[in-house]
């Protein structure tokens, strides 16, 4: 597979005001696998620390700084970790919360050394944060599903990708061109972007395998809530996010969600899952002129959900669907077209 924030990390790189780097997004879009990738492409080698895993590796940064946090990865990675040369990699940096705060002393005392930090769920955590926080001593990548050229190019289709980069709109678009474009849209519609989703496809040729890997997601994301019980309404969260895929494409009423909930309930449910990235409003503006947020009804909104292969699951769609439709806009009222067009806008 090939993701494009690949490019993005590699001007990072050599930036002279690098930062260390901290991976945001929702759960399974590839940023740890991003992060391997990119040190296996441009650095000497990567040392790595999962905080899920090993939760008592939070030990080895109680002094803070660099000078001596280093030799003891070294001693229990096993391997040197050379400034300009090594990748340290902190996954899964939610779990320890309190990693996150030493962020800022490898840009403050060791700039050369380059650090990306990953995690999921993360704004659930910072929520409630009781650390100081590394403002203007990190900076942020926020990673999302794979996008519809992303896919192209993992389902051996690099020459469609690449026309799409130099077409404009208004150029001859063949028939028989914009067919082949149609049919592996359709294709991306059902399996989406969420990259062991995109794998089983592409490994097995099976939408029914595809579902597999997308069920587990969803399951996966459920069962995540309940890590951050004693901070969110796990229940309340859990019911917006299984219901908000079924609410993509019509204005967002929080009675669809649970008639006899209260509204400000089910708000900070959908606000902490718009934060981790997982849904995201799209609001109304008067649109009188620019810029257009400056008219926006805070009110009045739709959501979308975090991946379209995913909302089809969640709602029950397959390929049968678009392959019967005279117009795949139609399928689900549209609502899956607005989700794909509102993704890759995001």
């Amino acid at each position: 597979m090939r993701r494009y924030a690949i490019d993005y990390l590699a001007a990072w790189k050599v930036s002279p005001r690098r930062k260390p780097l901290v991976l945001r997004g929702a759960r399974q879009v590839g940023k740890s696998w991003l992060a391997r990738q990119f040190a296996a492409q441009y650095m000497e080698n990567i040392v790595e620390i999962n905080f899920e895993r090993m939760p008592e590796a939070a030990a080895l940064f109680s002094d803070k700084t660099p000078e001596k946090i280093l030799p003891r990865l070294e001693l229990h990675s096993g391997q040197a970790i050379m400034p300009g040369k090594t990748l340290l990699f902190l996954d899964e940096i939610q779990a320890t919360p309190e990693v996150f705060a030493c962020l800022r002393y490898f840009h403050e005392l060791m700039p050369s050394l380059h650090v990306v930090a990953a995690g999921s769920l993360l704004e659930f955590v910072l929520k409630e944060h009781k650390f100081s926080m590394p403002v203007g001593r990190i900076e942020y990548l926020h990673l999302s599903p794979m996008v519809y050229e992303e896919f192209l190019i993992a389902s051996g289709r690099e020459r469609l990708a690449d026309f799409l980069k130099s077409y404009r709109v208004g150029d001859e678009l063949p028939a028989a061109i914009h067919g082949r474009f149609m049919d592996a849209l359709r294709e991306y519609m059902v399996v989406g972007g969420m990259p062991e989703a995109v794998q089983a496809y592409i490994d097995t040729s099976s939408f029914l395998e595809c579902d597999k890997a997308k069920q587990s997601i969803l399951s996966t994301y459920q069962d995540d809530f309940s890590k951050y019980g004693n901070r969110v309404n796990v229940f309340r969260i859990q019911q917006v996010f299984k219901k908000l895929p079924l609410l993509v494409g019509g204005k967002f009423k929080y009675s669809h969600v649970d008639p006899s909930a209260q509204a400000r309930d089910i708000g900070k449910a959908l606000q902490l899952l718009c934060l981790s990235r997982v849904a995201c409003k799209a609001h109304h503006s008067a649109s009188n002129g620019t810029p257009l947020a400056a008219e926006i009804d805070e009110r009045k909104f739709k959501a979308l959900f975090l991946d379209v292969g995913l909302l089809c699951r969640a709602c029950g769609l397959s390929l049968l669907e678009f392959e019967n439709a005279s117009n795949i806009m139609l399928v689900n009222a549209g609502a899956v077209c607005e989700q794909f067009i509102g993704q890759h806008l995001l």
